[in-house]
């Protein structure tokens, strides 16, 4: 028998692969004044691409979206306060997000992961701080969902002014970025983002 890939679509029967894709492929639509939060937690250059470029998302990659929806239309629908939509306004800009829960004076943010192994992940901090403070909330916490297990961990919120004045300086530079139609330069968050990041080739194709 042959041994399939976890990403092998073409061998899955057609409502279920049709399903997968629906989900993944769905699109919020921003103009070049308005930036998520989540655009900011990567490299700038990366999300200036897949706004430019429309860039689908590779087959793993759609597996992870798809495997993170799956828990977050079972859980986070128990809750009458989910999928909450926030406006930082900036002026002539803004930053927006979506929270996946509140619930009792706290913001909590449902990620789905390989393993429960080395978390909490950076920019996961960022993105529940950015959440709080738009929120005026003074409790976050991430929910770590694994097929082995979960864990909930506690954010400090003392450092979500600072984070929120990082995403704004960052907001500025992908906004100014996608108004002029010009790459800003690449800022990885780790060392080996380039050389694993699925835009390489376009990116490479745009002179510094």
């Amino acid at each position: 028998m042959r041994q399939l890939l976890r990403t092998d679509f073409d061998e899955l029967p057609e409502p279920i692969r049709t399903h997968i894709f629906s989900v993944v492929e769905e699109e919020i639509e921003l103009d070049d004044s308005t930036v998520g939060v989540t655009e900011l937690l990567h490299c700038l250059r990366k999300s200036y691409l897949r706004r430019k470029y429309k860039c689908k998302p590779l087959d793993q990659q759609k597996w992870w979206i798809y495997r993170g929806n799956v828990f977050h239309s079972l859980w986070c629908s128990l809750f009458s306060q989910h999928e909450v939509e926030m406006v930082h306004d900036l002026g002539d800009y803004r930053i927006v997000g979506r929270a996946d829960i509140v619930y009792d004076g706290c913001v909590y943010e449902l990620k789905t992961v390989t393993s429960l192994f080395n978390i909490p992940k950076e920019h996961h901090v960022k993105q529940v701080l950015a959440y709080a403070y738009m929120l005026n909330l003074d409790c976050a916490k991430l929910i770590y969902v694994s097929f082995d297990g979960f864990t909930v961990i506690d954010v400090d919120v003392k450092n979500a002014a600072k984070v929120m004045e990082e995403l704004e300086g960052k907001a500025k530079i992908l906004v100014d970025a996608l108004r002029s139609n010009t790459p800003p330069p690449p800022s990885p968050i780790f060392p080996a983002e380039c050389e694993f990041c699925e835009l390489a080739s376009l990116c490479h194709n745009h002179k510094d």
